[in-house]
């Protein structure tokens, strides 16, 4: 009997361990509501585990994955400020976007990047440990190596290290581009760590400290593109420095944007206020959007803040109503805001009100299209009136031009010659007149 007893408990405890998990809608990774099963998974992924990610997916809490996880095309796991770890013997195959303030690679551990990362902080790998990069990577703090440690940027993937390399582990194999930026700070080969493979290592900051072995058909070069950055053993003669010098280096970093922006509208409503909105295909460590807006004097002020999704690989829409009405031209500027503060300014959008007490069917403007560098304005006003011209494209920028005024008696004709051909595209030519403000729009081919 008691035999028989503990053969039960062996297979009930083993058919505890060794579970699947998968996702069937995204959200946070504690969420049972997101997995089939209706069961979140610890966030210490144990040996015999298996988490299979197929949608966008945020944890808040360090994840250690001692059993497997696979990350597929069009998923995530994203979290701006926890770490993510995979030790004893675990692995972790991303083809879907992964991200994290640190990841630490330990004990015998594997990671597959086939997409696209983003570490807030250091990459730390340990005690025989590997990690291959067959997408591109950004690590905005450094990479560490030790104890045996294998790193592999595959042919055609760009690692982007923010601070330095610290190699002191078996091999690093470049057959890609591995940038090594050094933040001010010198860069390190330790102890006989070899160095190879047939791509291209970017080494700046203070260059790097060989005391190991950079062999293979690397190219080495600092950012300038003609820079030995080696001291110290040298490269061995297979390698070579600065030979692809203007052709390969510098190398384009190939990080990932925090936000991809598809787009950014402003649109009037019937009441002359302004409806806002934007598109994002994916973000990464978003915290929130701000809003700016400006007159025709170009000065830009907060009108509110929207909180971001903070990680997504998914496409949000974002949507606000300015609760102040627009008078005459307004601008609109989108700024974003990463958890650790890094902004990112696009470009800024207009919207024009136009005067209705003003006859706007009596102001003629031509030709238009315009096709060379002098347009005529005609409107109903005296020549004794003030009025103030302004041309703007619909991003805020103003064209200067020459301006002759013609009195016709019941109106006026203005002649403005620009001083430059003004690029193709759409133009407003704004004139205030007692303080009323008209526009037209320019059409220019």
């Amino acid at each position: 009997m008691k035999q028989k007893l503990v053969l039960l408990f062996v297979l009930f405890s083993f058919s505890i361990n060794a579970q699947t998990f998968i996702t069937i809608a995204h959200g946070d990774y504690d969420d049972d509501n997101i997995w089939a099963g209706g069961v979140a998974p610890s966030e210490n992924v144990s040996s015999g585990q298996t988490i299979i990610i197929n949608h966008d997916v945020a944890y808040d809490q360090d994840i250690n994955i001692e059993g497997q996880m696979t990350i597929n095309t069009g998923g995530s796991i994203t979290s701006g400020n926890k770490k993510f770890e995979v030790e004893s013997g675990g692995k972790v195959i991303a083809n879907g976007l992964i991200t994290a303030k640190e990841l630490n690679v330990k004990d015998n551990g594997k990671l597959i990047i086939n997409g696209n990362a983003f570490f807030d902080k250091k990459l730390t790998l340990e005690d025989a440990d590997s990690v291959v990069f067959n997408g591109n990577t950004y690590i905005a703090d450094d990479i560490k190596t030790d104890d045996n440690a294998n790193i592999t940027i595959s042919a055609g993937a760009i690692v982007q290290v923010v601070d330095v390399v610290e190699h002191d582990g078996n091999n690093l194999t470049i057959n890609g581009g591995l940038i090594a930026g050094g933040g001010g700070n010198t860069n390190e080969s330790e102890n006989g760590a070899t160095i190879n493979g047939t791509g291209l290592f970017q080494i700046d900051g203070d260059g790097i400290d060989n005391d190991g072995s950079i062999a293979g058909s690397l190219d080495v070069c600092s950012g300038d593109g003609t820079t030995n950055p080696v001291s110290g053993n040298g490269v061995s003669r297979s390698a070579t420095v600065c030979s692809s010098s203007g052709v390969n280096f510098p190398i384009i970093p190939a990080a990932p944007l925090p936000v991809d922006l598809v787009a950014f509208e402003a649109n009037l409503t019937e009441n002359n206020f302004v409806e806002l909105l934007w598109i994002t295909a994916s973000e990464i460590n978003n915290d929130y959007f701000t809003i700016e807006k400006a007159d025709e004097n170009e000065f830009f002020e907060q009108v509110t803040t929207i909180p971001g999704v903070g990680n997504s690989n998914v496409t949000q829409v974002y949507k606000m109503v300015d609760d102040q009405k627009c008078e005459g031209i307004c601008y609109y500027r989108l700024k974003q805001t990463d958890f650790d503060g890094k902004t990112t300014t696009y470009d800024a959008v207009g919207v024009v009100v136009e005067n209705k007490e003003l006859n706007l069917q009596e102001v003629k403007l031509y030709p238009n299209p315009l096709r060379g560098n002098t347009v005529t304005l005609e409107l109903p006003i005296s020549e004794n009136q003030e009025v103030n011209f302004f041309v703007n494209d619909l991003l805020g920028r103003e064209y200067v031009s020459d301006i002759t005024m013609i009195d016709r008696g019941d109106y006026s004709m203005i002649i403005m010659e620009f001083n430059q051909m003004l690029p193709k595209g759409i133009y407003l030519i704004s004139m205030i007149v007692n303080k009323e403000i008209i526009s037209k729009k320019l059409y220019v081919e």
